[in-house]
């Protein structure tokens, strides 16, 4: 189409540019109704660009409306990749790419088919079957997006890159995560991404929200990261101006009345021009078309609908019979699966008429030659989806059911054992076709699908799909199948609360239909939802009603250990004999039935108590060594990572941190590699648990925890409570107060009010904001409330004596010394031989009560026994031990006028404390001036009082005493 009147669009275009090519990623969403010529615009600006930028790199990709069904993961962005791959042009940046993509992209490599991509409507992707089976061999969602992502990197380092995606309203969910991913990875690359969509189409909401694209437009907009240029109709000026670059010389009038009855739109004046020649209503005169009637005979029909019935009422009915056949398929369409539509085997005729359609009508377009798909046949398109929609909607009813239903039972047979991998496309074939029972079972699997690529939006589409069809053909026992999918797609959500109302309701199903296995399933989900609540005591009560549930039933000895090993990890509610009887179980049930899966995880939640409850972290280390052996020999990927974080944790504890964060790295990128959202997730928690504990790299550990929130937001799943945490604690301890505050909200919000035991934690946690800042009466007061929570609601003493050592700390800091000793020397007595750390943490706090009371030699001797304890010991944060220890040694030597010794302990702390960028260190700098001052030596003194005074201004805190 001639562009008209684009001139300021183009200058847009043109603006995103020259910022990508300064080095701004830029993203820019083209806009328009069909037909306003988005495509149009799109493909001049880029003939304009490549001419402004001899060095610009481009590619482009397309969705595809194939009759409403899903398209395949990335389907934009594969064919855009595979027209760079095979591209024959000789340009030096896209051929260093294309050598490089065995290195940085090789899962995009292996789904290329070096030149058999993209052109059918169904192709065979060849993604590998694993991905649909095990969930923990699942597409690897991120390690696909960082291969695109590197990949754009190199292309654009030399080169700027423009990239453009065609008709994104019809895109799949993983083509716009991987938009959302590039929008927060690349902001500096020298890349513009064009994407045109129709914002009717996307305007309505889903069943489950807003549309994917509405959302993901929304989402960026917000954060400043888009730019949207919204293409208007023609005026009359404009279609004047088109009519005259078509060589168009008609009357004043008509063309008032064309632009009128066509609302400026430009396909409609476009399709209306083709169908005046195939009338035979306009003639050539001295180089231009003119009217070969008097206009008021020359109807113009009042809609683009209408102008294309009228051509494809000129076309010969065998023909248009042939068409119509292949619109069923979508905008896009393959001859071997039109031919076997239509009922023949001879193919050759059918790519004679389809040839003549291309060359004669110009009604469809082959695509290139390179994609061809030998399976499939030759691929053709249609020129525009209206067309294809036109020739749909002009079926019967019966001819659209028995065409769906011949396509689908022929796609089945073309996909053979692939058939799982395409369950959207056949189920909406088979639901079409009139085949209910066949189109519930490929919705079901297709949900199964969308779970193992942790792609929820897609699985509650098909579920409701299920749904629908069941309460249709009235059947009760799917209507049970897709709550219990709901209930699972919840609960992966994070929408806890929503998914123990599906269970309740899917669990009244199970008892009217009698269903005690799949009433189980319905418990498991319902206690594990529970969990995450804070509803501990319920959450036991649901699943041991489940394993009552399967007592008698046959083949449930999956389930049976699932719940045993689940009822083992619940410290907040059971016994720790309970936990280990409940972990035997497991084992056994295992063992028996030869489930490795259960085993794996059963041994993971020993090591895990011997860890967390029994303080044996050698012991720990080994069950997740055991654990990681059989996940390895079965292939278990999500329990690997989690034996891999447990080794970490064991590590550490044993105060080998570099061995520690050598273990999560190694989670991490086995997450990365295969596919492991949630356990990504959890790794780089791991990771910056170990990064500052370990290694005392506080800024690497937050990078860490800022990509896992990044994660939990790509996927959609909430973000770990225990992550939170850990935010709170290194940002508390940079002296980030409205970080750590924020972390201690989130945390809040993900407990639950119900769940007591984790609002013990939430007290602690504010009882360190206000230590930290020096307002110590209330800090008691939230110890103290902590403390309380734990005595009632913790199923052992482990807690209470994590919280007293500070309770004891603060009560010092107010002068309550008699009532800091009683509370101080429990807890010391409880960590003697199970936390070295912590052992040493209160017998610092016992020194400075003895250097209050004046026994400043006392004082010395504990606080060298607790440097002797915590040597070598890994660092916990917010308050860690070891510089604690210094500072305290500090002060205890000026009381006794040993101003060396004082300096070094005071130095000691001080350089920590700023290795780290602890807010202690403005403490830690106040006690070597003080150090330096009694050592006579004041013109040394005199620089760290200047930089106390300033860190703890820039804190907030004017008094050193205040710092905790």
């Amino acid at each position: 189409m001639d562009l008209v009147s684009r001139e300021k669009e183009l200058a847009l275009l043109s603006a995103a540019l020259d910022r990508a090519q300064a080095g701004s990623f830029q993203i820019v969403f083209v806009t328009g109704e069909p037909g306003a010529g988005k495509t149009a615009l799109v493909e001049t600006f880029i003939e304009h660009a490549r001419k402004q930028y001899p060095d610009l790199l481009t590619g482009e990709g397309k969705c595809f409306e194939i009759s409403g069904a899903g398209q395949e993961p990335y389907s934009p962005f594969l064919s855009l990749l595979d027209g760079i791959y095979t591209s024959p042009s000789v340009n030096a940046g896209w051929i260093l790419l294309t050598r490089a993509m065995a290195d940085l992209a090789p899962d995009w490599l292996q789904i290329l088919p070096a030149g058999n991509v993209a052109a059918a409507v169904i192709r065979s992707i060849q993604w590998g079957q694993r991905e649909f089976g095990d969930k923990g061999e699942g597409i690897d969602k991120q390690r696909h997006m960082v291969q695109f992502a590197n990949i754009l990197r190199l292309a654009s380092k030399d080169h700027p890159v423009l990239l453009w995606v065609d008709d994104l309203q019809w895109s799949d969910n993983a083509s716009l995560d991987l938009i959302s991913f590039l929008a927060d990875q690349i902001s500096t690359e020298h890349i513009l991404l064009i994407c045109a969509f129709r914002p009717t189409d996307v305007a309505s909401p889903t069943p489950f929200g807003p549309h994917p694209v509405r959302k993901l437009v929304s989402q960026l907009k917000q954060h400043a990261r888009c730019s949207e240029i919204k293409l208007s109709n023609f005026t009359l000026a404009n279609t004047e101006q088109y009519l005259e670059l078509r060589e168009h010389h008609l009357p004043r009038a008509f063309i008032k009345r064309l632009w009128r009855e066509s609302g400026g739109n430009p396909l409609f004046i476009r399709e209306y021009l083709a169908l005046l020649h195939a009338k035979h209503l306009t003639q050539r005169e001295k180089g231009y078309f003119i009217l070969a009637q008097p206009e008021v005979e020359v109807e113009i029909p009042p809609s683009v609908e209408a102008v294309i019935h009228q051509r494809l009422d000129l076309i010969a009915q065998d023909l248009k019979h042939l068409l119509s056949y292949a619109s069923v398929q979508g905008e896009r369409f393959t001859s071997h699966v039109l031919t076997g539509s239509l009922g023949t085997t001879a193919e050759l005729p059918v790519l004679d008429a389809l040839d003549r359609l291309e060359s004669d009508y110009k009604l469809i377009s082959e695509l290139e030659d390179k994609q061809l798909v030998v399976k499939f046949g030759a691929g053709y398109k249609f020129v525009h989806a209206l067309i294809q929609q036109v020739l749909y909607k002009e079926l019967s009813g019966s001819q659209r059911r028995l065409l769906h239903l011949t396509i689908a039972r022929l796609l089945e047979q073309l996909y053979s054992t692939e058939a799982p991998a395409y369950a959207t496309e056949l189920a909406h074939h088979y639901e079409l076709g009139g085949d209910i029972p066949r189109a519930l079972d490929y919705y079901h699997q297709a949900v199964q699908n969308a779970l193992a690529v942790q792609s929820l939006d897609d699985a509650g589409e098909a579920i409701a799909s299920i749904q629908r069809l069941a309460e249709l053909i009235r059947d009760r026992l799917w209507l049970a199948r897709a709550l219990l999918l709901q209930a699972e797609t919840l609960f992966w959500k994070g929408a806890y609360s929503s998914a123990v109302d599906t269970t309740r309701e899917g669990e009244r199903l199970c008892e009217e239909l009698r269903q005690p296995v799949m009433h189980a399933y319905f418990h498991y989900w319902q206690a594990r939802s529970l969990r995450c609540l804070g509803r501990i005591s319920e959450s036991v009560e649901t699943a041991k009603l489940a394993l009552e549930l399967l007592t008698g039933q046959p083949d449930t000895a999956r389930l049976a250990g699932l719940l045993h090993a689940y009822l083992g990890s619940v410290s907040d509610s059971l016994s720790l004999d309970d936990q280990r009887q409940h972990l035997l179980t497991a084992l056994e049930i295992a063992d028996q039935h030869g489930l490795p899966d259960v085993r794996a995880r059963a041994l993971i939640e020993q090591a895990w108590i011997a860890i967390n409850r029994l303080d044996q972290p050698q012991q720990a280390v080994k069950f997740a060594q055991q654990a990681a052996r059989d996940a390895r020999e079965h292939n278990l990927l999500n329990e690997q990572v989690s034996c891999l974080r447990l080794e970490a944790f064991g590590y550490l504890r044993l105060d080998q941190g570099h061995e520690a964060f050598s273990k999560d790295e190694e989670a991490v990128a086995l997450a990365r590699q295969h596919g492991l959202p949630v356990a990504l997730h959890l790794a780089l928690y791991s990771q910056s648990f170990s990064a500052a504990c370990g290694l005392g790299d506080l800024q690497r550990a937050l990078q860490a925890l800022s990509e896992s929130i990044a994660i939990a937001g790509q996927y959609h799943f909430p973000v770990s409570r225990n992550l939170w945490g850990q935010w709170f604690n290194l940002n508390f301890s940079l002296g980030r107060w409205d970080e750590a505050r924020r972390g201690r909200d989130n945390l809040y919000a993900s407990l639950g009010s119900s769940y007591q035991r984790g609002l013990g934690y939430d007290y602690c946690l504010q009882g360190h904001l206000a230590f930290g800042q020096g307002q110590l009466e209330q800090a008691i007061e939230f110890y103290r409330k902590s403390i309380a929570m734990y005595n009632r609601y913790s199923p052992d003493e482990r807690d209470t004596r994590s919280v007293e050592p500070y309770l004891g700390a603060a009560l010092v800091k107010m002068g309550h010394c008699d009532s800091a000793r009683e509370i101080v020397q429990r807890a010391l007595t409880y960590w003697d031989g199970r936390y070295p750390a912590r052992h040493a943490n209160c017998l610092r706090i016992l020194a400075d009560i003895d250097l209050s009371a004046g026994k400043t030699e006392e004082a010395i001797r504990q606080l060298h026994a607790a440097e002797s304890a915590a040597a070598g010991a890994a660092a916990e944060y917010p308050w860690p031990v070891q510089p604690q220890i210094q500072t305290s040694l500090a002060r205890a030597c000026i009381a006794a006028g040993r101003g060396g010794d004082a300096i070094q302990s005071a130095l000691a702390a001080y350089q920590s404390y700023s290795a780290t960028g602890h807010f202690l260190r403005g403490e830690a700098a106040y006690l070597a001036g003080q150090a330096y001052a009694t050592d006579g030596k004041p013109e040394l003194a005199i620089g760290y009082f200047n930089e106390a005074r300033d860190t703890l201004e820039k804190l907030g805190l004017s008094d050193p005493e205040k710092a905790g």
